[in-house]
């Protein structure tokens, strides 16, 4: 039984072009700093928690207009028109008399409007203070944002110090044994 391979190759400019694209995906890839503010205005587009936060503001907000709206005039406006056919017959010869023929219509115009309802005031009131407890809500998580933010950052950098630091040790210990050693072997 024979065995066959597939041999593949590629073109000369294709295996330029993917090294080249290799070569840029792993600079794309690597890791660049950021300021304290890149990091917050990132933070601020991808934090699921604010994100939930604003779409409760929003929904709250909502609520004003709502409320103010069942305080305002309603109106409704209804019309109909129809077309009529009426047949009817003699009753002393029985004969059918000529159809009437004719048209009919009625418009209405209904407009309601609450001089005082005290409930509607209250439910008004209430939509408004709710509005302000989800502005309220939204500050407080974008403020959790940022300590949680700061908090991090400095963690990095505290981190980052500390790593220097270990390497500026290693490297003076380093630099001391090998002093130690050449003492040792001088004698």
């Amino acid at each position: 039984m024979k065995h066959r391979t597939l041999k593949m190759t590629l073109p000369r400019n294709s295996l330029r072009w993917s090294l080249l694209g290799g070569i840029l995906m792993s600079y794309s890839l690597a890791a660049w700093p950021i300021n304290m503010l890149q990091a917050y205005e990132a933070a601020q587009r991808n934090d699921s928690t604010l994100g939930v936060s604003r779409a409760q503001a929003e929904a709250g907000r909502e609520r004003l207009p709502q409320a103010r709206a069942a305080l305002l005039p309603s109106v409704v406006a209804n019309a109909s028109r129809s077309k009529n056919e009426l047949t009817t017959s003699d009753l002393a010869t029985g004969a059918d008399l000529p159809a009437q023929k004719y048209l009919s219509g009625s418009a209405s115009l209904t407009v309601r409007q609450p001089l005082f309802r005290r409930d509607l005031m209250a439910q008004y009131r209430q939509s408004a203070a709710m509005v302000d407890g989800a502005n309220a809500n939204l500050q407080r998580d974008e403020q959790t944002l940022a300590v949680r933010l700061v908090s991090a950052y400095l963690e990095v950098l505290g981190a980052s110090d500390q790593l220097a630091l270990v390497v500026a040790q290693r490297t003076f210990y380093t630099a001391q044994l090998n002093s130690a050693r050449k003492t040792f072997e001088a004698g």
